[in-house]
């Protein structure tokens, strides 16, 4: 099943999966049949992934893009993938198949770039793709690719864990330095127990906020030692978080792995007050020294300057723009690519 959550904070869904499953069945010219996997965001209004049941596919599965406004169908544009990002009118694939023809091993993506060495990062607001130098990260480092054409070397000091991308602001792990590094914006201030990279987006102020989700469900402020904890009741899977347009960050979340239809948790909050409603119902959650537990307060001071993580964002997921009414997709649905490799 692929849904689509609504705006209104409430927890909704909207199966769109059978509309997409026949205009691909419809391409392809089979009955209805098949499965899909591993749908993202392309861009404001496209989705694109996986389906599997492709008999013209050397794998029997294809990556796809569907426009949810005009139906339009884009594909395919390669034979399956394990796993995949998208945004910015980009998605970038990487699929482990070995035995599949050369231009699709690897890293590849819309643009039509391709690193049978690589592995997708993630992907910037503008398309731009952060793609590690290789795989098994035998050679450190990551590079930032705009269409074909490499643009920026990202050096790491070690192995990196969980690339996390909003708006032109990277997040990793870099198990070198044992800290959150990033790009685009100063680091986050190094918290022991809470360096855990996640979804990020920014408050009324500018200030940064990371959604970690290694103990719960808790926002921590990227600059200073505080927090405001939203769960802990370990009913969290796969978190995302965006900046909305009336200052609060929407945090989403599955009380399941499995992501099925009632079990999201849609947080809307206002980091500045800790107020915040959990499918519409209002609550408040107090902020916390990181260092102690103690009561804090937000300090009285400007925040560090950053790039804009969302420009446009209405009230959808992080990684996408401007979409007042467009609704957003999660679940085993934008984040299914975990098991895509049972698939390819």
């Amino acid at each position: 099943m692929l849904v689509l959550l609504t705006n209104d904070g409430t927890g909704t869904v909207v199966d769109i999966g059978p509309e997409i499953q026949q205009a691909i069945c419809n391409r392809l010219g089979i009955p209805f049949s098949g499965e899909g996997s591993g749908w993202m965001w392309k861009d404001d209004e496209t989705v694109a992934g996986q389906f599997c049941g492709d008999p013209t596919s050397s794998t029997g599965c294809s990556t796809w893009s569907y426009n949810l406004r005009t139906k339009a169908l884009a594909g395919p544009i390669g034979p399956g993938a394990n796993n995949g990002k998208g945004r910015g009118g980009t998605v970038a694939f990487w699929l482990g198949n070995y035995n599949q023809p050369a231009q699709f091993q690897g890293a590849y993506d819309s643009n039509g770039y391709h690193s049978i060495d690589g592995a997708v990062g993630d992907v910037f607001a503008n398309g731009d793709v952060l793609y590690l130098k290789t795989y098994q990260q035998n050679i450190l480092g990551m590079q930032r690719v705009r269409g074909t054409s490499v643009v920026q070397d990202v050096p790491t000091v070690g192995q990196i864990q969980n690339v996390v991308v909003r708006g032109n602001v990277g997040l990793w792990l870099d198990f070198g330095t044992r800290q959150l590094e990033s790009i685009g914006a100063p680091k986050p201030l190094p918290i022991a127990n809470y360096d855990h990279p996640g979804s990020f987006a920014s408050d009324a102020t500018g200030r940064l906020w990371i959604c970690d989700g290694q103990e719960g469900l808790l926002l921590r402020a990227w600059d200073i030692p505080v927090g405001r904890w939203l769960s802990r009741d370990g009913f969290n899977y796969w978190q995302d978080a965006v900046s909305l347009a009336n200052g609060k960050i929407r945090v989403v979340s599955s009380e399941n792995q499995g992501e099925t239809e009632g079990m999201q948790r849609v947080f809307d909050v206002d980091p500045l007050t800790g107020d915040y409603t959990l499918n519409g119902v209002a609550a408040n959650a107090p902020l916390i020294s990181l260092l102690d537990g103690s009561p804090a307060t937000l300090p009285n001071i400007a925040p560090p300057a950053v790039v804009h993580t969302n420009p446009g964002t209405a009230v959808v997921r992080a990684d996408n723009e401007d979409t007042t009414e467009m609704l957003v997709i999660i679940g085993a649905l934008a984040l299914l690519w975990y098991y895509w490799s049972e698939t390819t």
